[in-house]
């Protein structure tokens, strides 16, 4: 702190004192014979108020008229015009300005100027008046490119084609101008606090000098180098640009000095300035993108008043720069969605062909298995719930066969859920049921039992269902489709509470209290003297202890852990990038969808790791990386690959925590297995 205030210390005053010397520079020093053009001296009002002191500063549409280097650091588009009416002797200036940024190729502009005197006199050899109202007018056009590069430096350049007409003769010429603006802060590092106002500017005007040749000789516009200090410094409501100087070097003068100060306070700007030898004062008015400005000169010859309209219209370069990306990536986002939306629709197709060959050869259990795959993935899918209810039927078929009734009864009963009301399954059931009472001798209150837990297990009312089959047989403990049908019944509580357990375990884990205590609840009510009930609750506490929110508390926010590794997609600890890092995540950002848009989904997947891991929610990172994942899980669970189905399905998970598809993917995923395993085990 204390460097840097001494720093600030000594730089104000040496700028004040430079400033306060620029009177004393002799105006015959300036004076250059005529040979340079009525355009060099640049335009607008601002920089004109300012002393001409503008080569550092040059940061609206007449920058191409003062350092071309400058362009590269305007962010909006930009129209700029203005008028003088000249010492009152017939003489005219106008001009104009355009600017156009591209966040992509740098910035554009387009200038005109003119000048006209009226009212010259032409007279013969002998003095004689042949005409008092002869005209001369000079045009230039400005075609201006500039880009930034970094924060650092901008450069620019400015072809100009000239010309001037007077009294039938004409004569052409062309120059070219080049710049260069420099922040030193942004060079030297940003903990240099005192440099951050400081900007450099250089200005090499007429690098190529325009000639001109109206009637027997050329004349050429010498070349002129220009180097200007800015130095700006907020201040509550506004600004200030302290002295901003210019010194300027001709081929045939001596140093000129410029110097100019500035108070902004929206929406008026005041502005006073000293430049070859005239004291000027001027000020801005801004409403909205709309500003007009005005400067007063004193010139030796008479006061000169000018003024000028400047309109900027648009979003800024870095909004334009994000709007575009967006609309990149919500292309992209549409063909990734199509993608994951044909890819779904091609492992649907497969895992219903596959169910379907599976029956056709009599594996009813092998098509159940793949079917309860499906339903998983694509829950309530018309078609897969009518093979389902074919598969049971036909496997009730079988078991009929076999004289097992009660098991084909569970199966007709499970086909009732998916067709309801279907009057042939419902006949078919009441047979079965009729012939396991016959069986077991039930009276009719033991037959409403057992047939109300039937009715408790297909619809997933284990509890229910075993409490049923034990009071059946603790009346007629004879009853062995009772007793077959409680082994069943446990056999599925043991699967379906191991299955929540492992749920509330995967939850907990990952911060969903909520959700994991909700699975906890339920195996208890299924099972209170379940072995892993004590360790997953201790788990549950653990994680409660260290604080990390219920997803319905925590919003969108991700946990942040650190590693080492960007393919186990852990981000790193928030904190600021700098500019290069900035632009090695945007690059590998690019890579990425550079690799999707092209079918390299690996490579694309790699590159988005690594930017997640450095920027969690870098542009749209994260819906890249959640439908890659859920897509790549769909295809290994498709395949039976569960364990590798649900990790990936969990990294979903780690970039977006409230991600309901890989929640229900997982939950899904889990529990069409459990009851998998309970049919293969009827």
């Amino acid at each position: 702190m204390r460097s840097g205030f001494t720093h600030r210390a000594f730089l104000l005053p040496a700028l004040l004192a430079l400033a306060l010397m620029a009177p004393a520079t002799p105006k015959a020093d300036s004076a250059d014979g005529g040979l340079r053009s009525v355009f060099a001296e640049g335009a607008g009002t601002r920089p004109l108020a300012l002393g001409g002191a503008y080569a550092a500063r040059a940061d609206d549409a007449s920058a191409l008229f003062w350092n071309p280097g400058s362009l590269g650091l305007l962010s909006r588009q930009e129209f700029q015009a203005g008028h003088s009416s000249l010492y009152g002797l017939g003489m005219d200036e106008q001009y104009a300005s355009l600017v156009l940024p591209s966040w992509r190729w740098g910035v554009a502009a387009l200038g005109y100027r003119h000048f006209g005197v009226g009212g010259i006199e032409e007279r013969d050899d002998r003095n004689v008046l042949l005409s008092d109202d002869l005209r001369s007018d000079e045009h230039q056009l400005t075609l201006a490119y500039g880009k930034s590069f970094g924060e650092v430096w901008s450069l620019g350049g400015a072809l100009k084609l000239r010309r001037q007409e007077l009294a039938g003769m004409a004569g052409n010429g062309i120059g070219l101008d080049a710049g260069l603006l420099l922040r030193p802060a942004s060079l030297l590092g940003r903990g240099v606090a005192w440099l951050r106002p400081l900007s450099l500017g250089l200005s090499l005007r007429n690098a190529l000098q325009p000639s001109l040749r109206l009637d027997r000789e050329s004349v050429a516009d010498p070349a002129s180098l220009r180097v200007g200090l800015g130095y700006e410094q907020p201040f509550g409501p506004g600004r200030w640009l302290l002295p901003v100087l210019d010194i300027e070097k001709v081929a045939t003068m001596n140093l000129q000095l410029s110097a100019g100060l500035e108070l902004a306070i929206q929406p008026l700007a005041l502005r006073f300035g000293y430049g070859d030898g005239r004291l000027s004062a001027g000020a801005g008015v801004a409403w909205r993108d709309l500003e007009i400005g005005y400067v007063f000169e004193d010139s030796p010859i008479e006061d000169v008043h000018r003024f000028s309209i400047t309109l900027r219209h648009g979003l800024g370069v870095e909004e334009r720069r994000l709007a575009a990306l967006r609309a990149e990536d919500e292309a992209l986002q549409t063909k990734l969605a199509a993608a994951f939306r044909a890819r779904q629709a091609e492992r649907i197709d497969e895992l219903l062909e596959r169910a379907e060959r599976a029956r056709g050869r009599g594996d009813f259990d092998r098509a159940l298995e793949n079917l309860a795959t499906l339903q998983a993935l694509a829950p309530g899918n018309a078609e897969a719930e009518g093979l389902a209810a074919r598969c049971y039927c036909e496997k009730a078929e079988r078991l009929v066969l076999a004289g097992d009734h009660s098991a084909a009864a569970l199966a007709l009963r499970r086909a009732l859920t998916l067709i309801p009301d279907d009057p042939v399954v419902q006949a078919s059931l009441e047979r079965c049921e009729a012939e396991s009472n016959r069986r077991a001798a039930r009276s009719a209150e033991l037959r409403r039992q057992f047939a109300a837990a039937l009715d408790a297990f297909s619809a997933e009312k284990l509890a229910e269902a075993q409490r049923g089959f034990r009071s059946i047989l603790a009346a007629q403990p004879e009853d062995e489709d009772a007793a077959e049908m409680l082994r069943r019944t446990e056999q599925a509580i043991r699967l379906r509470v191991s299955t929540l357990l492992d749920q509330a375990e995967r939850f907990a884990a990952r911060g969903f209290q909520r959700e994991a205590g909700d699975f906890i609840t339920q195996a208890e009510a299924l099972d209170p003297a379940a072995g892993e009930l004590s360790r997953v609750r201790g788990l549950l506490a653990s994680t409660e202890e260290r604080g990390t929110l219920p997803a319905t508390e925590r919003g969108t926010e991700t946990p942040r852990i650190r590693t080492a590794s960007p393919a186990d997609l852990v981000p790193v600890s928030p904190r600021t990038l700098s500019r290069r890092e900035r632009e090695e995540i945007a690059e590998l950002y690019r890579r990425g969808n550079a690799a999707a848009q092209e079918g390299r989904s690996d490579d694309a997947l790699r590159y988005w790791e690594l930017v997640w891991s450095s920027q969690p929610g870098y542009q749209q990172v994260d819906e890249h990386l959640q439908r890659e994942y859920l897509m790549r899980g769909m295809e290994l669970f498709a395949a039976g690959r569960l364990e590798e189905a649900a990790n990936l399905w969990e990294k979903a998970l780690r970039v977006d925590p409230t991600d309901e598809r890989a929640m229900g993917y997982l939950a899904r995923a889990r529990e069409q297995l459990a009851r998998t395993q309970e049919i293969l085990n009827e």
